[in-house]
């Protein structure tokens, strides 16, 4: 919004109490005008917020502050605006598409007001224009028939705001309020010749009007009864997955039986937008799966026809890339010495990030590696077990964990001595 402070209030003349400034732009108390004007990317600066503006400091003494003063034609300032002790100000033209010529007067705490800084202009923005209106069904169609409509602007201010009509002879309602939205979604109930309107105007208006003649366009559309009604049709709630899971689509639809024949109602999935490749287990379906060849965000659209009219309803599915799966973690334990019969006290341990899902399980396995006899586990498939051992010697054991898609061994060594003998033959 523009400052409240003075903007289209016009400076009062001097006889109303303030001094007139020498032509020189030097007072007692008002040594040097103010220097410069600098717009800052002033030729590009129409930004949503407005031009930034900036200029030296003026080098008198006592500055109280600064005016900005500014108007539509060279070297006229009709319209100042206080914009006190400061030497930066976002100036918001009340008309972008307007050219506007602007500069700056110091003032001093004695109300003395310097002559004016260079001048410099504001490059307008180019007219707002509506240019086209398209439908998704062309004209004519019955009721019950869901039309979607979309609009075109070219220049004004950004974001452009549109308001959207539906006009029945001398009767017009408003279809869709101002907002940022260039589409328009109509399903008619009622059989006539319509048109359908949009109104546009520059972002931060207030006006409740087109920003000119040329910011509106209507596209006329005739619509018949229909014994016939559309189908009903929903695509199911929104979606997020990570790959390589499938997202369950939950559709659903229904209708009215005719025409008659085929008397039958058909469906099918389709991808609208995605930056990958979708898969339907069933597309003909209501409730099927979907499966993507890439991460994004994907449109999915379910359309229910009846062989004459359509209806179609749309899921947004988020498919997150694959998370990074690493191999479990596995430790033998330490190694052994036992002397037979005696069994080998195995103290292994694992852990796994839970990837991939499915399984999203670990699974252990003890073997031997080497070694000159039979190697026995009373629990082979967990980390910690005891084996045993049918000849004296070395051994090596390995544990093995797996998720899945990874593995990963580590080893342990068991020296095992034949049973002492006691006494002499």
């Amino acid at each position: 919004m523009a400052p409240a402070l003075l903007l289209g209030i016009k400076i009062p003349p001097t006889a109303s109490g303030l001094p007139r400034a020498n032509p020189d732009g030097d007072s007692t108390n008002l040594r040097a005008v103010v220097a410069f004007l600098i717009a800052t990317c002033l030729s590009a600066a129409l930004a949503e917020a407005g031009v930034q503006l900036v200029w030296d400091p003026s080098t008198g003494t006592n500055i109280a502050g600064y005016l900005l003063s500014f108007g539509t034609t060279s070297g006229q300032y009709p319209m100042t605006i206080d914009v006190g002790n400061v030497t930066t100000f976002e100036f918001l033209e009340p008309d972008p598409s307007v050219k506007y010529f602007l500069a700056v007067r110091s003032y001093d705490t004695a109300g003395v007001i310097s002559s004016y800084s260079n001048e410099i202009s504001t490059t307008p923005a180019p007219p707002l224009r509506v240019t086209s209106i398209s439908s998704s069904h062309t004209s004519p169609q019955v009721t019950g028939t869901r039309i979607a409509f979309s609009a075109i602007a070219t220049g004004g201010t950004t974001p452009v705001q549109f308001k959207w009509w539906i006009v029945n002879g001398a009767t017009a309602q408003v279809g869709q309020a101002w907002s940022t939205n260039a589409s328009f979604t109509w399903t008619p109930s009622t059989a006539g010749s319509y048109a359908i309107g949009a109104w546009a105007r520059n972002a931060g208006s207030t006006a409740d009007a087109p920003a000119s003649s040329e910011a509106v366009m209507g596209m006329p559309i005739v619509i018949n009864p229909a014994s016939n009604a559309a189908p009903t049709v929903s695509a199911g709630p929104d979606r997020t997955i990570t790959l390589p899971s499938t997202a369950s689509l939950q559709g659903s639809a229904s209708d009215d039986g005719k025409p008659s024949p085929p008397g039958a109602m058909t469906l099918r999935w389709t991808r609208v937008s995605g930056p990958g490749n979708v898969t339907f287990s069933a597309p003909a379906a209501a409730v099927t799966s979907a499966s993507f060849s890439v991460a994004g965000t994907y449109v999915l659209q379910l359309t229910a026809s009846d062989s004459a009219l359509t209806r179609s309803d749309s899921v947004t599915v988020i498919v997150n890339a694959a998370t990074t799966n690493a191999a479990p973690t596995v430790s033998a334990g330490p190694d052994r010495t036992i002397t037979l019969p005696s069994t080998a006290s195995l103290q292994g341990s694992a852990s796994d990030d839970g990837k991939p899902s499915p399984p999203g399980a670990m699974t252990l396995r003890w073997a031997r590696g080497s070694g000159p006899g039979n190697v026995a586990f009373s629990a082979p498939a967990a980390a910690v077990t005891s084996a045993s051992f049918s000849a004296a010697g070395t051994y090596v054991l390995q544990l093995t964990a797996s998720d899945g898609a990874l593995s990963r061994i580590d080893f342990v060594a068991v020296t095992v001595k034949a049973a002492s003998v006691s006494g002499t033959p």
